[in-house]
This record gives C-alpha cells, sequence and structure tokens, in this order.
C-alpha cells in the first residue's frame, strides 16, 4: 500500500507515545521565576475609577497599579486615571489578589512620563523595589504584571527588545520595547526582571505590530520621584537620593 491513511498515522503516533516509545514534549518551568511571580504579585493591584453622576457609583476605566512603599504609596499611568480629572467627585479603588481594598486619597502626576502617583491608607504592604543600579540589557528575560481585562492577576513573560526606543525627537525618554503582550488593562503595571525588581512600568502595546510593547524606564524616574514623595518615603521604598 503505497499510502497509509492520516488516521492510521495519527493512531499509530499516540500508541508508540503512550507506550514510552516516543518521547513527549516538555515543558521547562524555572523555579525562581515561580517564586519571583508569586512574590511580586502581592504588591499588584487592579485600579478601579468611578463616576457617580447619578449617585450610583459607575465604572469608568481600569488599569493596573503596583505598591513603592510599606505604607501605601503606589504607581500607575496617568492615562489610568487621568479622565478623573474631568470627573466630578470620583472614586479610585484598589484591590489586592487577597482581596483587600482601599480607595486612594491622594495622588501625583508626572504626566511627562505618564506616571501617578497614588496613596492609600494602609500600612505594612508588600511593595516592589526599582532597579536602578543597572542598566538593563538587550535580550533578558522579563515578566510583566498586570490586569488584562476581564482577566485579573496574571503576567506575560518575554525578553528585551530594544532600550533605545524613541518615537520622535520631543520625547524625554527612550523606551524599553519588550516582546510579549501587554493587553489593555495591565497599563501602571510593573515589568520586573529575574531578582524581582522593576524595570519599568507598562505602558503600550504596538498598534501596527504583534510582539512590541513599550515599557516606562525606571531608571528614568529616579530624580523625578524624588522630587515628588516625601523625604520620609525615600528610604522605605529604596530609591537612593
Amino acid at each position: 500500500m503505497k499510502y497509509l491513511n492520516s488516521s492510521l498515522i495519527l493512531s499509530i503516533f499516540l500508541l508508540f507515545s503512550l507506550n514510552g516509545c516516543l518521547p513527549m514534549p516538555q515543558v521547562n518551568v524555572n523555579p525562581e521565576w515561580t517564586v519571583v511571580a508569586e512574590k511580586a504579585m502581592q504588591s499588584v493591584c487592579l485600579i478601579k475609577v468611578f463616576e457617580s453622576v447619578t449617585g450610583t457609583p459607575e465604572l469608568y476605566s481600569i488599569g493596573t497599579g503596583f505598591v513603592i512603599t510599606s505604607d501605601g504609596y503606589l504607581l500607575t499611568n496617568v492615562h489610568v486615571i487621568v479622565s478623573t480629572l474631568k470627573l466630578i467627585d470620583p472614586l479610585i479603588k484598589v484591590t489586592f489578589e487577597n482581596g483587600s481594598s482601599y480607595e486612594v486619597v491622594k495622588k501625583v502626576l508626572l504626566p511627562e512620563f505618564d506616571v501617578a502617583i497614588l496613596k492609600i491608607k494602609a500600612h505594612a504592604l508588600p511593595f516592589l523595589e526599582f532597579e536602578f543600579y543597572r542598566k538593563v540589557e538587550r535580550g533578558e528575560h522579563i515578566l510583566s504584571l498586570g490586569h488584562p481585562w476581564p482577566f485579573n492577576f496574571s503576567l506575560t513573560e518575554g525578553v528585551v527588545s530594544s532600550t533605545e526606543y524613541q518615537l520622535n525627537s520631543s520625547n524625554k525618554f527612550k523606551w524599553i520595547q519588550v516582546d510579549n503582550h501587554l493587553n489593555p488593562g495591565m497599563s501602571g503595571g510593573p515589568t520586573i526582571d529575574r531578582n524581582g525588581k522593576v524595570i519599568g512600568i507598562n505602558q503600550a502595546m504596538g498598534a501596527r505590530h504583534q510582539g512590541v510593547s513599550l515599557l516606562i524606564p525606571a531608571i528614568e524616574l529616579h530624580t523625578h520621584l524624588i522630587d515628588a514623595l516625601p523625604s520620609n518615603v525615600l528610604t522605605t521604598c529604596q530609591i537612593p537620593e
């Protein structure tokens, strides 16, 4: 017989595979990554912005944020909450994976970097540290955490594609380009390295290309965070003066 039926070929393959004659593909999970991811996720929050036009709060926008101090300072993108400036008495709530929820009591905007600093009334929160002491290298592995709506508290893995991405000469900084997806809702979340330190803040995904996402570099925020945060907070969130 010159030709074998395709279903017969599949049956033979499965038979040999189940009997151990053919190696099954192995999925390698780096145990260090899983520990880093679980620890980092404790500091990530879902941000929901509500407006109260009729007296009943209605969901206006969502995004991601993360804790940078144990006493309740968080970072996110300005574009996650900027619409709240147009609302009357907006309500911004953050929720963590353990179910705890808080209202934002203060916000400071750094629009030139699309970064917003939020404050909640909380203590002893797990927080993420920034990687301010080394240059991010092309090719290193990273994890981006956030809330690709309607899925909450998830992550995507990728590598750094470029550290010199610039749309035009008017930009104040050069983005970090990564190849993993930053889906809607992940804006404002952290992207971390193998040490669990924040190398950048999730900002955008390329509209015309697949596998092109952009981060606001953590190292570019150093001086601006020093200017924006109270002096007694800097040591707490590991931001060197």
